[in-house]
């Protein structure tokens, strides 16, 4: 079924004159490359581009936003996906008391349209953005949020130039003035001592976190652009869309943090499951749970993977340490376990808590220091995790088939190892009625839930062995964290 995607995208680099706001340079052209992205996706006829709904500069009113949402990103249903890209300034403003539970600061988070700071305007507030994402929601299209601004933590920052932060707006604001007002039924969240309002199915990739500044940069056209939104097309591009929003964040991440100082883009999902689609609301990609971004720090003048101890990775051990092969994030995630695409060797020389220090065995020559990679972990010094399997033969004969090939080119899984019987099994894992039960060796209790979690009939698929595998070769990972230790003179 081809899917239709609906975008509304919004870019001030001016604002009206008499609010004196900030202008900024490169929102107008972020759009434009976006549309431009957009429009090659559907080339291949998997998508029906609906045509952008484009709110450039004095067209971004605050009702051309509140209209954008209600009129044109509301036609989105099941199986379409609803885009709603802002680059512009973010800010604060007062919040009434009744937020309070929310905002403990009394500042609600913004987006500024061209007139929010005019005399009778007003910024559109998060919870706003909220609401209108509910009504999107409504019916069921997957919605997709991308915002190229600032999310400042504290309303005395000042503005700095070059980066997407407004001013803060300390006007008090009213509930009556709020999208919102007059729906009960939104409201009656905050009635209870856990205050919430309502929201609605969504994934929103944001350029920083709440206390840092979106920053703009140059980029290889020399225009100017948001170092969110530049790096965020060139990932894409590179990758021509076929990622996961968990591995493009990751690759997201490592590159901005490489080229701006105090800058890390952030992603959150209502739905954690949502994590695995890849860009715009795909199918399930085959996700490469054993591969990392690997890039060049000039700060520090070396390579880096965004994994570390806290992910897993193991210190060296003597002349034993991590090795993984380097390729180019443009090779589909399904064909990466194949290293003939690898064009450089690395090993881990270093392990810190988020990040590891990498050094180039082979290829050096090959990498760009400019570029991000996809690096898949080749052999590691780890002890693996003992799985037992037993139950129902088809089930033992699928997840076993699985398990012998789960690793780089076609080879066993790297993490795990196949336990002649329960007894000194890390876990077993139990086939019953077409499902893959993780339960402690010892009496058969479940540890966590099954795969799939609610069983369509007793059959066994090669989906659900394949995600049995990955699930436990992430307990695998986490076993390696728990056996993390604290040095005897640590504080913490």
């Amino acid at each position: 079924m081809t899917r239709k995607i609906y975008p509304l995208l919004v870019a001030l680099d001016l604002y009206d004159p008499s609010s004196r706001v900030p202008s900024l340079r490169g929102c107008v052209t972020d759009i434009e490359s976006i549309e431009l992205y957009l429009r090659s996706q559907v080339a291949d006829g998997d998508w029906e581009l609906v045509e952008p709904r484009v709110l450039k500069n004095e067209q971004a009113t605050r009702e051309g936003v509140i209209t954008g949402f209600q009129e044109f990103l509301c036609q989105a249903t099941e199986n379409d996906v609803a885009l709603f890209y802002y680059a512009g300034h973010g800010a604060q403003e007062r919040a009434p008391k009744v937020f309070l539970p929310l905002e403990p600061d009394g500042m609600n988070e913004t987006l500024v349209c061209y007139d929010s700071r005019t005399t009778t305007g007003r910024d559109l507030a998060d919870k706003e953005l909220r609401y209108l994402i509910n009504q999107v929601a409504k019916r069921n299209p997957h919605i997709l949020v991308l915002m190229d601004c600032c999310h400042s933590g504290g309303g005395t920052r000042e503005v700095a130039e070059g980066t997407r932060q407004g001013p803060a707006d300390d006007r008090v604001r009213p509930l009556e003035s709020y999208l919102f007002a007059q729906d009960q039924a939104f409201l009656q969240g905050l009635d209870g001592a856990g205050a919430s309002l309502s929201e609605g199915r969504h994934v929103v990739l944001s350029a920083c976190r709440d206390y840092q500044l979106a920053k703009e940069c140059r980029g290889a056209d020399g225009k100017a652009h948001g170092a969110f939104s530049y790096y965020l097309l060139e990932t894409l591009q590179r990758a021509h869309g076929k990622m996961t929003y968990r591995e493009l964040i990751r690759n997201l991440n490592a590159l901005v943090s490489s080229k701006q100082r105090d800058q890390s883009p952030l992603i959150y999902a209502t739905h954690g499951e949502d994590l695995s689609l890849s860009f715009l609301g795909g199918a399930a990609s085959s996700e490469v749970s054993d591969a990392f971004a690997l890039t060049y720090s000039d700060r520090d003048s070396t390579w880096f993977i965004d994994g570390g101890a806290v992910h897993g990775v193991p210190k060296p051990a003597g002349e034993q340490t991590t090795m993984l092969a380097v390729m180019s994030v443009d090779v589909p995630a399904e064909e990466a376990r194949s290293l003939s695409h690898a064009m450089a060797r690395v090993k881990v020389s270093r392990v810190m808590g988020n990040r590891s220090q990498v050094a180039v065995t082979e290829g050096e020559n090959q990498l760009d220091k400019g570029a991000s990679y996809r690096a898949i972990v080749t052999s590691t010094p780890l002890r693996p995790l003992m799985v037992f399997f037993k139950g129902e033969e088809a089930g033992v004969e699928l997840i076993r088939s699985t398990f012998a090939t789960a690793g780089p080119e076609g080879q066993p899984s790297l993490q795990l190892k196949e336990a002649d019987q329960a007894f000194g099994a890390d876990i077993t894992l139990l086939c019953r009625d077409g499902q893959f039960w993780f339960v402690n060796p010892v009496d058969d209790l479940p540890l966590v839930g099954p795969v799939p979690s609610v069983a369509q009939d007793s059959s066994y698929t090669q989906r659900a062995a394949e995600q049995a595998i990955a699930r436990l070769e992430h307990m695998a990972r986490w076993q390696t964290v728990l056996d993390l230790a604290s040095p005897a003179r640590s504080q913490i």
